[in-house]
């Protein structure tokens, strides 16, 4: 397949599917887990049988016992944080897993793989996402946009679906997300504050705390404005490290690097790329840079065979310099919706190596879903799967 034959994306428009969860946090989660009850099943059937899951149990351990043990271990360890300090999403919890007739300790054993893989790793690859945050004096809309790939282990792109949350007494928003977890890893709410999360790795030690997917979900029920996220993440337990790109429809864009220790700030650059901002999963600002993973390290004899003897940044670098680099080329241009869907679906980073393209198409890496949003129109151009070949569909916020 020639997949740069697939980007022709004038007028293509496809139908999307949107659940919408409403009530209390625990109906949401129940609607939730009845709603999509087959496809919960069925994906913890298809997780269980993943190598990088399949290589945590000891050779000769019986499989049904191993998971018993996971499962309350993570319950155990997880669950304690979530109901003190992010009690509404523990509730969908409990919900999803009534709705869904699951234990809830499934749940939790799923959202702790986050701050298990954040941790320092030779082996597992983290090359998910690459976000991009356009300020308005750039768009041709005259107003801000952010771009999104969410990248993932293809296996996550049946499991993945679109939500509106209309939680009692807060903000409502959309996201996608996958079918068990009461949280997401990108969204937007009805103020038009925006965030998507990048992981990154870290030699420092991590203090227990809460998954990125809680901390995004949380800041979109309670938060107004880009600050208002700000602060919601330095009073947080967290648990993961990675780096978010949040922006409102006020024009506030940042990046907030953190881990478990501390959260820092980027903003767009001024100069050569003044109004834009990149973000992938390597750390940019010298104070959270020190405790970084050495980026020119090499994945071990563990890893997957194709990441063998690869250094672990090729991928997040090659990613964020081809955003960048297409970016300049536009020149001093107002930025289009087509011009990020070009470069969201973009296979010109290294033809021999597909991993550090922009549209995942590799054996371990895919994009799970791709997302192009208007921050003050709330207008959204989303994509379930590789966006080269699946095109994007348009929605409104108001109108859901």
């Amino acid at each position: 397949m020639d997949l740069k034959n697939k980007r022709k994306f004038e007028n293509q428009i496809i139908d999307l599917e949107i659940e919408i969860f409403k009530g209390n946090h625990y109906e949401m989660g129940f609607q939730q887990g009845k709603a999509f009850k087959d496809f919960i099943h069925k994906g913890l059937k298809v997780i269980q049988n993943q190598d990088a899951f399949k290589s945590m149990k000891p050779k000769f351990f019986p499989t049904n016992i191993f998971w018993k043990i996971a499962r309350k271990k993570a319950s155990n360890w997880l669950k304690p944080y979530i109901e003190k300090h992010a009690q509404n999403q523990a509730d969908r919890v409990l919900g999803i897993a009534n709705g869904a007739d699951l234990d809830e300790k499934w749940i939790y054993l799923l959202m702790s793989t986050e701050l298990l893989m954040d941790t320092a790793d030779y082996e597992i690859p983290l090359e998910h996402c690459t976000d991009i945050g356009i300020k308005s004096e750039r768009s041709l809309y005259d107003e801000h946009i952010i771009a999104r790939n969410f990248d993932y282990n293809g296996f996550i792109v049946p499991f993945l679906r679109i939500r509106k949350n209309m939680p009692n007494g807060l903000y409502s928003s959309i996201d996608i997300t996958a079918t068990p977890l009461p949280g997401t890893f990108n969204g937007i709410n009805e103020k038009g504050v925006f965030i998507g999360t990048n992981e990154c790795q870290t030699v420092e030690p991590r203090k227990d705390g809460l998954p990125a997917s809680i901390l995004i979900q949380e800041a979109l029920e309670q938060c107004a404005t880009t600050q208002e996220v700000v602060d919601l993440m330095r009073e947080k337990p967290r648990g993961s490290t990675n780096a978010w790109l949040v922006a409102d429809e006020n024009n506030d864009i940042r990046v907030l690097e953190y881990t478990s220790n501390v959260v820092c700030e980027r903003v767009p650059e001024t100069g050569s790329i003044k109004g834009w901002i990149i973000q992938t999963n390597h750390y940019h600002v010298p104070e959270i840079k020190k405790v970084e993973v050495p980026l020119n390290a090499l994945f071990g004899k563990k890893a997957p065979i194709v990441r063998q003897g690869v250094p672990l940044g090729y991928s997040s670098i090659k990613r964020f310099n081809q955003s960048e680099k297409m970016l300049k080329n536009l020149n001093d241009g107002k930025i289009s919706i087509e011009n990020l869907k070009n470069i969201l679906t973009d296979h010109s980073t290294d033809p021999e190596q597909r991993y550090a393209c922009l549209c995942r198409h590799d054996e371990l890496m895919q994009t799970a879903a791709s997302m192009i949003i208007k921050l003050k129109s709330k207008e959204i151009y989303l994509s379930i799967g590789t966006p080269c070949e699946n095109g994007y569909g348009l929605i409104n916020f108001d109108d859901i």
